[in-house]
């Protein structure tokens, strides 16, 4: 298809947008001894930086939703969770970066918390995201589990007085 008007030195597109990507150009070049045409050259139109970084962004900030913290959790833990969903959304030429984490372990009778942040960068544009991950209280292990059951049951016995008349129903209540 010509292009109307397309007749200097240079062609310039006034917006390039994703609906432009994989345009196809050459140009032809006429007098009266002739024509020449050039070899066809594609229109590739990428994200720009500021674009990349909010997709970045958004995937970041899903990924962390799906993390659930332990005392365990480290640095590495969630720069590879990132990593990997990033990856996976194909999202190339940004650095994304998991800083210094703040940790307070869990306890059985107080939730733990990782804080931090996660900066993402490319070219000029930089944005961040807040970690802020709550740590669930831990729970009795199996043994401390029945430890406390057979407390319950001494404490239990100890106030019945049985009987010959006793039955397993009347301990059992």
């Amino acid at each position: 298809v010509d292009i109307e008007n397309a007749d200097s030195a240079t062609y310039t597109i006034s917006v390039a947008d994703k609906n432009c990507d994989g345009y196809k150009y050459r140009c032809v070049i006429a007098n009266e001894r002739g024509s020449v045409t050039s070899r066809q050259a594609m229109l590739t139109v990428t994200d720009s930086d500021a674009e990349k970084v909010e997709a970045a962004k958004r995937i970041v900030e899903e990924t962390l939703k799906g993390i659930t913290a332990t005392n365990d959790t480290e640095k590495e833990d969630i720069q590879r969770a990132v990593d990997t969903a990033l990856s996976s959304a194909k999202i190339t030429g940004v650095t994304v970066t998991v800083g210094d984490l703040t940790k307070t372990e869990a306890t059985k009778d107080a939730e733990g918390s990782i804080s931090g942040s996660i900066a993402i960068e490319c070219g000029s544009e930089t944005d961040s995201v807040t970690i802020d991950k709550t740590i669930e209280k831990l729970s009795d292990s199996d043994a401390e589990k029945v430890e406390a059951a057979k407390r319950v049951v001494e404490e239990t016995l100890e106030g019945i007085t049985a009987t010959n008349g006793t039955e397993k129903e009347d301990i059992q209540r």
